[in-house]
């Protein structure tokens, strides 16, 4: 059987040694990471408590970078190297008026770099390590490199951080504390003719403080003092006091009105953020992808003064901290006949493709000053019927290379300017503008009405058609000299010149046969192919010009009259009919597959010229056959010299009437997405989905209570306390007996005599209030106004969009006149008109004009479509951030509703039907009575019931429309 062992007491000498030991380890506290990740884990759960409602849904729910960003920092967050810094500044850390500065500066070392390092072996570039970019890869890398998009999230952060602060006010608070001293005194000192030492722990201290929603303020402490004197009998002393205090406030500062604000003001602004945060999310997608102006992101209201929390909160001023501190437009330039230019990712696309058409039209231009010159060739080769003819000519040649090169120099601004616009679009990613960036996305292909793969062989063909003139002048020269000089002499065939000549016309056939195979083989079936896409979409087009028709009749504009907020929001009715003409449709497939089966029959046919002409080039180097100096002449004049730039210009003309044709069908083909929405409905769906106006109505609130916060101080102080304490006995440190004890209760009045400043506070607030409810009704007027502002300009877009498809249609009929005017004159024989390069020039530039022209319209409905789901607030992205088209609306299809994001708010003005009618309506009023009472007038207050009564009567007030 075991022993029972005895428990030594623990020394007072032991006792300190412990408490000494614990002294020392909090002095060392938690580490740095500690703090950091207990930060981070509650701000997670604030926001994943705030996120609950469908409408608050967050897609993240920290500030961690990731590893793929620019910004990642692979670093210890909490001991981060030193960064580089400039060497005079550097100094100063080291020293600062002759004094030593801090010597671990260096402890966490050193690094050369700011961004990650890594970051760029994350990005997709291609073996020449070039970025293709789509307008879905530019929305990622924004989202992890944007240093804009992530600084919201970190406001987002800190917001939350002042909720910890205030609700941390309310839980239980620990302190503890103490301190050691050792006196030593001198014999004289002491006045006993002995020296004296004293070791003490004089004020150990234990205190636990709470503050209660109703005001009051308790604090339990808990004090120990221990004293060791080593002289005479080296005697020791203990003590210990328990003692407490609670103060409850009964009329000034008191209730939950008053105690509760400043915690409740900071969770409905972190509620108002984590809205606000993806609204921002929202309009940030826009913004890359559309150049909208940025949403405003998440705001916080504490932080000031270097503290956490609504430190400093008075009640009033901008945000409630006496004016310290505080509580989207469109990315668009100026667009001609057009709409708007659009900005961000669509901007650089829409540049894109103006480049590709001011080049279409540099290759026409080049196309045009090749004829004349071809022209001006041949008059001078004959006796002109006019002495002023080959002037003209020359005059139209001048006129022509001097618009081309004003087109060149145009284009390469043009290029200049896009080059700009991708450095800044850089920026705008969180990337370096010395990356090397190529814009590639297909949104805008269906715009290349002339097709890129048709502008190639133009200008192999004008290349062709320059060197084919080049060479056949020279060889033309040489039969002429050999002529004079030799007479009636024959000329060889196997002369040196000559054979060079005509195998270098051998060589030309075969590249002009090529391009004839490739047409044949290769655009032919494209522009089958674009013919074929207009058969078919024909009924939709046929059924949104029906639409608009009705929509923009004069009858229905002048009914639309008598209801004056649809009419108002329209557009006017007055504008050419014809451009909603339906019967301009009926058979245009039909006629357009007969030209192309004209066009591929003339191609076809240039293909045997080929091969006869290819074939007697041959024959003819080979047999060596000597003919006389006018027999050769002719041959090669009507074989090579005329027939091969005739092949040339003839080929010329029809793959112009292609493209052309190609540009009619693609231009046919192009629709638009119908929106048909109501202004008023518009309005209606915003108020129920739009996160803003939720805040916006939050925020209302937010200055209606500081009035009753304000007022509390007006009153008078009146405040209850309970406090008491309980000493130990003897040295024994836990001996606590009730006659030590001592307990006192007691009533404090403050009498309300000065109240100057308290009165200007509360008056301030009553203002504020005021203005807090204009700004709230202009917010829905500017809202209203917005909406109406859209529609009516998608209105206008749809009606516009037809215009300029009528534009196009018309500017490449009077390039098929010009064409066929020049053709009709050269037929003839005759010189082309004094007009012709003129209105060659003109041409091209009206089918430039035009192409952008409709191209912008398209961009901009795309825009305002996408600007239309932020603004009613029922916009959805996707996991990676894309937007969710939401296809057609209204018509025959449904309007968008925010059935994903529910309404939270259970304000009067949302959920009840007896209130909601107040929305956007006119109210029917007595107008014998008046919403300010004489009463008021006078100096006396309306009264509480008074205040109902009103609000009743205009609640049951009809409303109509």
């Amino acid at each position: 059987m075991g022993r029972l062992r005895l428990i030594r007491p623990i020394s007072w000498g032991q006792l300190v040694v412990i408490l000494l030991s614990f002294l020392i380890l909090s002095f060392v506290g938690c580490s740095r990471g500690f703090y950091r990740k207990q930060a981070d884990q509650q701000v997670s759960f604030l926001l994943r408590e705030k996120s609950h409602d469908p409408d608050c849904e967050l897609s993240r729910y920290d500030i961690r970078v990731k590893r793929i960003s620019r910004m990642y920092d692979p670093f210890s967050p909490d001991y981060p190297p030193l960064p580089p810094d400039d060497p005079a500044a550097h100094r100063l850390m080291h020293c600062v008026d002759c004094k030593k500065g801090y010597p671990c500066w260096h402890a966490g070392g050193e690094t050369p770099y700011v961004a990650s390092p890594l970051w760029m072996e994350f990005l997709p570039l291609d073996d020449d390590g070039i970025l293709h970019l789509d307008a879905a890869l530019a929305v990622r890398l924004a989202l992890v490199n944007a240093p804009a998009y992530q600084s919201e999230f970190e406001t987002l952060f800190l917001s939350a951080l002042d909720v910890t602060a205030e609700r941390f006010a309310f839980d239980k608070q620990i302190f503890a504390g103490t301190n050691v001293r050792y006196t030593s005194d001198g014999q004289r000192r002491t006045g006993r003719g002995i020296g004296s030492s004293e070791l003490g722990l004089p004020a150990s201290s234990l205190r636990v403080e709470k503050m209660f929603t109703t005001g009051a303020e308790m604090v339990v402490g808990l004090a120990n003092s221990i004293v060791w004197e080593f002289s005479g009998n080296d005697s020791n002393a203990t003590s210990t006091l328990l003692d407490f205090t609670l103060v409850q406030p009964l009329l000034r500062r008191a209730g939950r009105d008053r105690i509760m604000e400043t915690l409740t003001l900071a969770e409905r602004t972190l509620l108002y953020n984590v809205r606000q945060i993806e609204r921002f999310r929202r309009g940030f997608y826009l913004e890359i992808v559309t150049g909208r102006q940025a949403e405003r992101g998440p705001t916080r209201r504490g932080g000031f003064f270097g503290t956490s929390g609504l430190t400093g909160f008075t009640g009033v001023g901008a945000g409630g901290f006496g004016g310290v501190g505080g509580a989207g437009g469109f990315g668009f330039g100026g667009g001609g006949a057009g709409a708007a230019q659009a900005g961000g990712f669509m901007g650089l696309l829409q540049s894109q493709q103006d480049i590709r058409n001011q080049e279409s039209n540099i290759a026409g231009l080049r196309s045009s000053l090749l004829q004349l010159e071809e022209s001006l060739r041949e008059s001078l080769r004959k006796i002109p019927d006019r002495p002023d003819d080959i002037l003209r000519q020359r005059l139209q040649i001048a006129q022509a290379r001097q618009a081309l090169v004003n087109a060149q120099s145009r284009l390469l601004n043009t290029q200049n300017q896009y080059q700009g616009e991708l450095d800044q679009f850089k920026l705008d990613l969180g990337l370096p503008p010395t990356i090397c960036l190529v814009i590639n996305d297909p949104m805008l292909d269906q715009f290349n009405l002339i097709d890129t793969e048709i502008v190639p062989v133009q200008n192999q063909i004008i290349e062709l058609q320059q060197r084919v003139g080049t060479s056949t002048e020279s060889l033309l020269a040489e039969i002429e000299q050999f002529s004079a000089e030799s007479g009636n002499r024959s000329l060889q065939t196997d002369s040196d010149e000559v054979v060079r000549s005509l195998q270098g016309f051998i060589a030309y056939v075969e590249q002009i046969r090529r391009i004839q195979e490739r047409l044949v083989t290769t655009n032919i079936p494209r522009v089958r192919k674009d013919i074929a896409v207009l058969k078919e979409i024909l009924p939709r087009r046929r059924e949104e010009l029906t639409r608009l028709s009705a929509m923009h009749h004069p009858e229905t504009s002048e009914a639309s009259c008598f209801d004056p907020v649809p009419y108002q929001a329209k557009l006017p009715a007055q504008f050419d009919s014809s451009v909603l003409d339906i019967q301009r449709l009926a058979g245009q497939p039909s006629k357009l597959f007969q030209e192309v089966e004209r066009l591929e029959h003339a191609l076809k046919n240039y293909g045997l010229q080929l091969d006869t002409l290819r074939e007697w080039l041959n024959q003819t180097l080979a047999d060596g056959v000597q003919l006389d100096s006018v027999q050769m002449r002719q041959q090669i004049r009507s074989k090579v010299l005329f027939a091969t730039p005739g092949i040339l210009s003839q080929m010329a003309a029809d793959v112009l009437d292609l493209s052309l044709l190609q540009a009619r069908a693609r231009t046919e083909n192009i629709l638009l997405v119908p929106v048909e929405i109501d202004p008023v409905e518009a309005t209606e769906i915003a108020r129920e989905c739009r996160r803003d106006w939720k805040n916006a109505r939050g925020t209302l609130v937010d200055a209606w209570r500081l009035i009753e916060f304000n007022a509390d101080d007006l009153e008078s102080g009146l405040d209850l306390t309970f406090s008491g304490d309980l000493a130990t006995a003897g040295d024994n440190p836990v001996k606590f007996q009730s006659p030590t004890g001592r307990l006192r209760v007691g009533l404090e009045f403050d009498a309300p005599l000065t109240r100057l400043l308290e009165r200007n506070r509360y008056r301030q607030s009553l203002i504020e209030y005021q203005q807090a409810k204009r700004s709230y009704y202009r917010f829905e007027d500017r809202i209203a106004r917005n909406l109406r502002g859209t529609i009516r300009t998608i209105d206008l877009n749809r009606l516009n969009f037809e215009q300029q498809r009528l534009a196009v249609l018309g500017a490449i009929d009077q390039i098929v006149l010009n064409d066929e005017i020049l053709t009709l004159s050269e037929q003839r024989g005759e010189t082309s008109g004094a007009t012709a390069a003129r209105d060659v020039v003109s041409a091209l530039a009206d089918l430039q004009n035009a192409q952008n022209n409709f191209l912008s319209v398209w961009v901009n409905y795309e825009v305002l479509r996408r600007n239309l789901d932020l603004e009613l607030g029922v916009m959805q992205l996707d996991d990676d951030g894309q937007w969710i088209d939401p296809g057609p609306i209204g018509g025959k299809n449904d309007l968008p509703s925010c059935s994903r994001c529910a309404l939270s708010n259970t304000a009067p003005d949302a959920d009840n039907d007896e209130n909601s009618d107040l929305r956007g309506q006119h109210v029917e009023t007595d107008p014998s009575r008046d919403f300010v009472s004489p009463e008021f007038e006078a100096g006396i207050e309306v009264s509480h019931q008074e205040t109902s009564a009103i609000t009743s009567d205009v609640s049951r007030s009809r409303l109509r429309r």
